[in-house]
């Protein structure tokens, strides 16, 4: 008796599961040709590469991203399964698109070769790709400004693919990771690299790249499309492209905007001039900002690696970094006060040469002049002196003994 209950449970589940995929497709209306191609293949397979956050990258083996949550929602409407191929390069990954190894491209920009293999949705989100190079360094509004320049490009990214075909001239370093070339902008290896707006800015911050900005708003290179992040199935599976879209077409406004939300891309698929972040300021705030747009910081230069001048004079380090985020949610430009030293540093301050100073330790005489935020690092003070000597626990230990003063510490 138990066991024909368990039987009749279980048999139970399979119908509610079975009408809850129906009703799933039941607002979506596929054709008899739809449908049993579905049937036919309920689980495709997806790209995922490893570092493209926040659109799509992989951690501890998962599928994750903003790309990832979209297609998974579109599949879940349409009744089937996808699984993620990762740990492929770029260039590898479009190999294997070629191929037919995988089915679905997911976050990918269209251009003519790439649609001999692959058949585009429409697009799903809005991203400006734009030129990073580094702090400082002189705009890149037209091709003349790119000439003489060592610029890096992602192998078989749509930047790479215009690179090679239309300006044969131009010197070109090959990469096969965004990060890395974005790391070789940080240290002067390379001048100018072109990506979407969000996904190196989001490395950037990750991985604390000092000195790398956006120095063009947009990649003029291209047609308009370079902004337009699509789906791509393979070209002998028509169908399946109108299937998605159909899934797309039923995604509720609710439903994206709950996506964006989670994965920061509302901001993100504006242009790098609307990012704007709604931190709470005042309008006296927003007109202060306003009319001041550039902010002089008088620094310790060589208080490495907290903050150091590089050699263009940005200030980088950990405070030049944090800076960075404070220019992206303030819409304002901090700069070297040309301070040589920290007692100059001090100096510029009190004579209102410069208007900030960047790390700095509360203390009575400097609160006489100084304004102090809240802490943003903890650090160790510590008493070196010659290996082998004696161990100086505390400042009374020093009593009698030579000690060696920073002016101005």
């Amino acid at each position: 008796m138990i066991k024909f209950i368990i039987k009749k449970a279980y048999l139970f589940c399979f119908i509610i599961l079975g009408i809850c995929d129906i009703h799933a497709q039941s607002n979506i209306n596929f054709t008899k040709e739809e449908l049993k191609w579905i049937e036919h293949h309920p689980v495709i397979t997806s790209t995922n590469e490893v570092g493209w956050a926040p659109l799509y990258f992989n951690q501890s083996g998962e599928a994750r991203g903003f790309s990832v949550d979209y297609l998974n929602l579109v599949a879940k409407k349409i009744g089937i399964k996808i699984e993620y191929k990762s740990g492929f390069t770029w260039s590898q990954i479009l190999e294997k698109l070629k191929n037919k190894e995988i089915d679905i491209a997911q976050s990918i920009i269209y251009t003519p070769e790439r649609a001999e293999c692959l058949e585009f949705t429409r697009p799903y989100l809005d991203m400006p790709m734009v030129f990073f190079g580094r702090k400082g360094q002189p705009r890149i509004e037209t091709i003349e400004d790119l000439k003489d320049l060592k610029i890096g490009a992602t192998l078989g990214d749509l930047s790479y693919e215009i690179y090679k075909n239309d300006y044969p001239e131009l010197d070109i370093y090959e990469y096969n990771s965004t990060i890395y070339a974005l790391k070789d902008i940080s240290i002067g290896k390379i001048d100018v690299f072109a990506d979407i707006y969000p996904v190196s800015n989001f490395i950037l911050n990750q991985n604390f790249l000092s000195g790398v900005t956006v120095v063009g708003d947009s990649f003029f290179l291209s047609e308009d499309n370079t902004d337009n992040i699509r789906l791509a199935v393979r070209n002998d599976w028509p169908i399946l492209r109108i299937i998605l879209e159909k899934g797309m077409d039923a995604i509720t406004p609710k439903e994206f905007s709950a996506l964006a939300e989670k994965w920061q891309t509302t901001a993100a698929a504006l242009t790098v001039d609307e990012l704007e972040y709604d931190i709470g300021l005042t309008e006296a705030e927003l007109e202060w900002l306003n009319e001041n747009k550039v902010i002089k910081v008088a620094t310790d230069p060589n208080n490495t690696p907290l903050e150091f001048i590089d050699d263009n004079e940005n200030i980088s380090g950990l405070a030049g970094s944090y800076l960075e985020l404070f220019e992206q949610r303030l819409n304002v430009k901090f700069e070297w006060s040309g301070s040589k030293n920290w007692t100059e540093s001090l100096n510029q301050i009190q004579s209102k040469k410069a208007h900030m100073v960047s790390t700095a330790n509360a203390t009575p005489d400097r609160e006489e002049y100084l304004i102090f935020t809240d802490p943003f690092l903890d650090v160790s003070y510590m008493i070196f002196g010659r290996q082998g000597e004696e161990i100086y626990g505390n400042l009374d230990a020093l009593n009698g003994k030579t000690v060696s003063m920073v002016k101005g510490y």
